[in-house]
């Protein structure tokens, strides 16, 4: 039979080892709620880099989807405008609409070929001009001894970019029946550097102290060009004579 000393170590021991039981138990209890806390917070972290994610690439469509509608909006004006003309009224209206549209050449963003571009503000000007002309011309319009409307574009950007100041003045327009109209204008451009280069590259490339001094006169003067055009109805035919 147990003394009463030993039963009370008996009874020590036992609640030790009890707390000691309960202790353990605790921590594994408390690992387990980290362990799932921290779960928690990475499947969150997961669901909010999704989230933004989504959210960007929904920015991101919205993007393209208003930069796609702006490149719309010059072939829209253009179908527009045209259901504005009557038959009798539209070959006059498109040629001054031509002369209006080029009267200071083309932008600079514009490629052959193509009118896309990611900067569309700065494109909508020469995506308006490209446009225009696929919508009121003949596929193989002429002008020179050249023909097509890519071509056409093309050329409006050698001289845009080959001459400072170029300005296109409509000077007069004659009404030969209802569906011709002939039309004459000036184009007034300024030699640069660039038009020595591309222009007169000889004069640029030249030893001939004479071919030199006669490129620093022609430097930054003032050229006047006559051009013609003959419009005919339903897109058949186009001619403006080439200033270059």
């Amino acid at each position: 039979m147990e003394s009463p000393a030993q039963s009370t170590a008996s009874a020590v021991a036992s609640l030790s080892i009890n707390h000691t039981k309960n202790a353990v138990s605790m921590q594994k209890r408390k690992r387990r709620a980290s362990l799932k806390s921290e779960a928690c917070r990475e499947q969150c972290r997961t669901n909010q880099a999704r989230y933004r994610q989504k959210q960007r690439e929904y920015v991101s469509t919205l993007k393209a989807k208003v930069a796609q509608l702006r490149s719309e909006i010059p072939l829209l004006e253009v179908q527009r405008r045209r259901l504005r003309y009557d038959s009798q009224q539209r070959v006059w209206d498109v040629v001054v609409e031509y002369f209006q549209l080029f009267r200071y050449g083309i932008g600079d963003t514009y490629m052959q070929g193509s009118v896309d571009s990611n900067d569309v503000l700065r494109a909508s000007e020469s995506q308006h001009q490209v446009m225009f002309l696929r919508s009121t011309m003949a596929p193989d319009v002429e002008f020179g001894n050249l023909c097509g409307v890519e071509v056409l574009m093309e050329h409006w950007r050698r001289l845009s970019e080959y001459h400072e100041d170029l300005h296109l003045h409509l000077t007069g327009m004659d009404k030969v029946s209802e569906s011709i109209v002939t039309a004459s204008a000036i184009l007034s451009v300024t030699i640069s550097k660039t038009t020595l280069e591309y222009v007169f590259p000889r004069l640029m490339s030249s030893e001939n102290v004479d071919d030199l001094s006669l490129a620093v006169k022609l430097l930054g003067h003032k050229l006047n060009y006559p051009c013609s055009a003959i419009s005919q109805m339903y897109l058949v035919y186009w001619m403006v004579l080439s200033c270059l």
